[in-house]
């Protein structure tokens, strides 16, 4: 990083137009905590008109305290984006000088002796490099890096790897580089594993209708079978689970066992007609009619329409990047180059950085995260937003520096101007808020009362060694009229001989004891255009302490929809778990980890299954009933919810 002065004289710019004035402060306009949600632009407000000759803005890693521009006392050498301007082409991340290597990044500090550009300046072990060996128990020769197990100046015992970025230190075979195999494991330490064509994968088929049967043409190869895929191909109709090479021929006017022949001889004359509410030529084919000519919305002679209140959407229709199935193949947004589409920048190592392939997607797929920006200045000049597709900043919730530069040579050529700092985040994006509604509202209510429900959630927060398989009695009291909702949890511990991880109530108990916890939670619920129930909770902190070690969720937001549970036909709750942060301290050690999400489930249970004595959500006490902490609601019970008992 250079001073002051030198910065602008390596870009000075005449713009006679602009006169010989430094363009105006800006202010950066963002959420609470500077927080943008990922893919929103950012948006800079200037106090007058801003010449386009003058503005350029970079990103750097870290907070602007570290950052003395003057002194030039900077944490990294490089930003991690640079180079834009208004009315240049779209910027993009700084280039990964290794992608590869997720320790080699523009944000690294360069290592002495370990042959590495690491931070993708284009040049290896300068003057200024630090030496460093990194911790390797394995002895594969990359390390890991941690505040527990920071690198030593010179080789000491285990401290031997020249590189970091190992993601297992236990097995000599996972480490950068190595080739991902189908074990269960990340062994190139990218962020995934078991990836689709890893050694070993199997060739699984699109299964769109469930019927057991694949699509020919359609397939990945995959070390297991995923969600919609099998093992087989043969499927003619992947839109009609009554259609595939094992069904029954039937006298319908279409292909029913996949053998290329339609009907058998002696059939009366009919066709298949399908519903096409759309009018798109394309019908349900969940919906037809043997029928001699076309009959009120049944007219469509094909099936496979996946929309039919769409009429852009059916087989053979152009795709676009939506957010909808437009060709109706059971994918969405998939290929390259489609209408609408943005670029993206490979990153293989999962570092952050832009590699050199690139791809025009509708959204970031590995290992083509990193996006493309562009600046762009609004017709009054007073407003520029730099347009930043996801992933173009490296992971979420890392903190950030916006550097706003404005540059004018003045009248003898020489370059004045300003540096701003802005310190932002860019955090997981979270759906609109499910506003409550007013008490003379016309709307169905929604009634839970006579059972309790399970909550059951997994947490994972990679790189935090917390791995969470947690399971809660939860008692629901509902407004009915206004749509606000309390919900009380209380911790379940499996009973002996139940796995760690059950979902099945008759193998839970309460727990009462002394590391118990109860907590509360308030929020919205409403119906959404299909006049199904969305629901949305209050930001809240889960904060827990077991043993020596105390850990927080902080800013959780519980959202979803709520159905019914296939099986029992109670009510269940599915949705997401995002949590801004995670929070830890171990024997005094603090540590702060980056946001992440989690998906979770809360199933109504038969009421012969509810634990005795579990405390529900308008109990006037319901900490008596644990040992641990608990946090209530304040005031409590909610008056908004239960002014005369369970929301009634």
């Amino acid at each position: 990083m250079t001073g002051m002065r030198r910065l602008f004289a390596a870009v000075a710019v005449a713009a006679a137009s602009c006169g010989y004035n430094p363009p105006p402060r800006a202010v950066l306009e963002a959420g609470e905590g500077n927080r943008i949600a990922v893919g929103d632009p950012l948006v800079l407000r200037f106090s007058e008109p801003v010449c386009a000759a003058t503005l350029e803005v970079r990103v750097w890693s870290g907070r602007k305290d570290l950052y003395d521009l003057e002194g030039e006392r900077v944490p990294w050498d490089r930003p991690i984006l640079e180079g834009c301007t208004l009315g240049a082409s779209p910027c993009r991340a700084v280039a990964d000088g290794d992608d590869h290597d997720p320790s080699v990044t523009p944000r690294a500090r360069e290592v002495c002796g370990n042959g590495l550009d690491d931070n993708s300046d284009g040049r290896t072990d300068e003057p200024d490099c630090e030496a460093c060996y990194f911790l390797d128990q394995d002895g594969d020769g990359a390390g890991v890096a941690s505040e527990a197990t920071p690198c030593k100046s010179a080789p000491e015992g285990a401290w031997t790897a020249r590189r970091a970025g190992d993601c297992d230190d236990r097995d000599p075979g996972a480490h950068p580089g190595a080739t991902e195999v189908c074990n269960g494991a990340d062994d190139d330490c990218d962020g995934a594993a078991d990836e689709p064509g890893a050694g070993g994968c199997a060739t699984y088929f699109l299964d769109h209708d469930g019927d057991g049967w694949g699509v020919e043409g359609l397939e990945q190869c995959r070390c297991s079978a995923g969600s919609g895929t099998v093992g087989r191909a043969g499927d003619c109709d992947d839109q009609d689970p009554a259609v595939n090479p094992e069904a029954d021929e039937a006298c319908n006017g279409r292909d029913d066992d996949c053998d290329g022949v339609v009907d058998r001889s002696g059939c009366k004359a009919c066709a298949a007609t399908y519903l096409d509410l759309d009018g798109d030529g394309w019908g349900l084919s969940t919906d037809s009619k043997c029928l001699g000519e076309p009959e009120g919305h049944h007219t469509a002679v094909r099936g496979g329409d996946c929309d039919d209140s769409d009429a852009g959407a059916h087989p053979g229709a152009a795709e676009v990047c939506n957010g909808r199935d437009d060709d109706c193949d059971g994918w969405t947004d998939e290929g390259h180059g489609l209408p609408g589409c943005r670029w993206f920048y490979e990153d293989a190592d999962g570092d952050g950085s832009a590699g050199a392939a690139s791809r025009c997607l509708c959204a970031p797929e590995a290992p083509f995260t990193v996006g493309e920006v562009a600046l762009i200045l609004d017709e009054t000049r007073t407003i520029a937003t730099l347009d930043v597709a996801p992933g173009a900043l490296g992971p979420l919730a890392q903190p950030l520096v916006l550097e706003v530069i404005g540059r004018l040579a003045d009248s003898s050529g020489h370059p004045v101007g300003y540096s701003q700092l802005f310190d932002f985040q860019v955090v997981e994006r979270r759906e609109a808020a499910v506003a409550c509604r007013e008490d003379t509202a016309d709307v169905t209510p929604y009634d839970v009362a006579g059972g309790a429900f399970l909550f059951f959630a997994h947490f994972a927060s990679p790189p935090s060694p917390i791995e969470l398989n947690q399971q809660f009695f939860c008692d629901i009291a509902v407004n009915p009229r206004t749509g606000r909702f309390v919900i009380l949890c209380t911790d379940a511990d499996p009973l002996p001989g139940a796995p760690l991880n059950t979902k099945d109530p008759a193998e839970l108990k309460m727990d009462t004891g002394v590391e118990a916890f109860l907590f509360t939670l308030t929020g919205c619920l409403g119906q959404d255009q299909s006049q199904g129930y969305v629901f949305e909770a209050e930001p809240f902190t889960l904060a827990l302490t077991i043993g020596p070690i105390t850990f927080a969720l902080r800013d959780t937001v519980l959202s979803g929809r709520i159905g019914s549970d296939p099986g029992s036909g109670g009510a269940q709750w599915d949705g997401t778990m995002a949590v801004r942060e995670l929070y830890m301290n171990v024997a005094g050690q603090e540590t702060v980890y980056p946001a992440d999400k989690a998906n979770f489930q809360m199933a109504q249970i038969p009421q012969a299954l509810i634990p005795e004595g579990m405390p529900r959500a308008c109990d006037a006490d319901p900490c008596s009933v644990v040992g641990g902490s608990c946090d209530l609601l304040a005031p409590w019970p909610v008056p908004e919810v239960c002014p005369a008992g369970r929301g009634e």
